[in-house]
């Protein structure tokens, strides 16, 4: 007998439409305190109180801040470091309290990636010491905690001294911002109402460090100080300053030989490279902290013909960056070759400005054309001139920028 099973499958649920579901959020903070207050601040390169790695004879106000720059085309084989920025702020606790002092802090504000309406303008919010507009030229980089340094209350004449010492050698630096409603007088001064606010044991300079990479853009950093007072209640007005990383100029490479072979007249012969350092084919990196521009400027090329030197009759070369499409070809006659053509990526915005770009190992090729040359074995040389191509997001050192304003 044949037996029928029937099955009967259940037809399966339509899932619902995943529509967000929302609830509110609230806390309430409970405390109340009275804020410390921002004296003074300055940063250095170390733990001097007046080093400056950028500016050695203090020319100009302001600290400036060296990169650190490790070059494989001069048998550097250590990798690039960071460079180290130390921050010190005087702060002093109210009423009059030197204990009633929290956290003390500072925000480090970095170029951001594009030119904005407000560029070479801070940002200041005094209620959280952050940025509070997104489209700015700066960005947050990183909040750096401070350790207490000297702490002038119930101090022994010496640690006194030396707090007044460090001030004094930041002012006579030009390193030193005060807060508007202070003066030098104030801080340093003899005992007098009003004055001497260390030898009255009314204030503490706190100090901490961190670093810039080496690949970060050059150009000013913005610093944000700020204070909370002992329950981390009530926080300080900020006071501003800002330092210089300094834009360097480092045009970094892994050959020093060109050598196109067998040239057929008529045909374009080309080196292609890649883009890792230290490879088998050329490369090319920026080894500073700001983008390049890259002039190429080739010589004609000699033989030795019957013992004459021979200069090829009709040549063009050419160069580019990342890939063949990005060719700069310069045609014309044979005394083109002793002007510069700029080689970089990608375009500008006005589309003649090239630029290479920070850190990366980037692929560079070589091209030669040759249409009259009479046989023989050819040698000539190239030379390669980088300069800062200005690049606003590169760092804030560009054309009609304004200064450090720590003057």
């Amino acid at each position: 007998m044949a037996i029928t099973a029937i099955m009967a499958m259940a037809a399966p649920a339509m899932a619902a439409s995943p529509t967000p579901v929302t609830a509110t959020t609230g806390a309430s903070i409970v405390g109340s305190g009275i804020a410390p207050v921002i004296i003074a601040k300055w940063e250095t390169t170390g733990t001097d109180p007046n080093s400056e790695n950028g500016d050695t004879p203090h020319t100009n106000p302001g600290t400036q801040v060296l990169p650190s720059i490790s070059l494989f085309s001069q048998g550097d084989t250590t990798p690039d470091c960071e460079a180290t920025v130390y921050y010190w702020v005087l702060v002093k606790g109210e009423p009059d309290a030197h204990d009633n002092i929290g956290e003390v802090a500072v925000n480090v504000l970095e170029p951001k990636d594009f030119v904005g309406a407000n560029m070479g303008v801070p940002p200041i919010n005094t209620a959280n010491g952050v940025p509070d507009d997104p489209t700015n030229d700066y960005a947050f980089k990183y909040k750096v905690v401070l350790d207490l340094f000297k702490d002038s209350w119930m101090a022994s004449d010496p640690v006194k001294t030396e707090m007044v010492n460090a001030i004094t050698c930041a002012n006579d630096a030009g390193l030193l911002t005060i807060a508007t409603s202070y003066t030098l007088n104030d801080i340093i001064g003899t005992e007098a109402v009003g004055q001497a606010l260390i030898k009255q044991g009314k204030v503490r300079l706190y100090r901490g460090h961190a670093e810039i990479e080496h690949p970060q853009a050059g150009g000013i950093y913005w610093v944000q100080a700020f204070a909370y007072d002992a329950a981390q209640n009530a926080m300080s007005a900020i006071l501003l300053n800002c330092f210089d990383y300094v834009r360097v100029v480092a045009l970094d490479k892994d050959f020093t030989n060109i050598n196109w072979g067998n040239v057929v007249k008529n045909h374009t012969a080309v080196v292609c490279g890649d883009n890792i350092l230290g490879g088998a084919l050329p490369t090319m990196k920026t080894g500073g902290n700001c983008a390049l521009d890259v002039s190429v400027l080739y010589s004609n090329m000699y033989a030795d013909i019957g013992g004459v030197q021979t200069p090829m009759q009709e040549v063009s070369f050419d160069a580019y960056l990342f890939d063949e499409s990005n060719r700069i070809f310069e045609p014309g006659p044979a005394d083109f070759t002793r002007e510069s053509l700029n080689i970089s990526y990608p375009f500008g915005p006005t589309g003649t400005h090239l630029w290479l770009p920070i850190c990366t190992p980037e692929k560079v090729g070589f091209s030669i054309y040759v249409q009259q040359a009479q046989p023989g074995n050819y040698t000539g040389s190239v030379t390669f001139t980088a300069t800062d191509n200005g690049i606003p997001w590169i760092g804030k050192l560009c054309a009609n920028e304004p200064a450090c304003p720590n003057a």
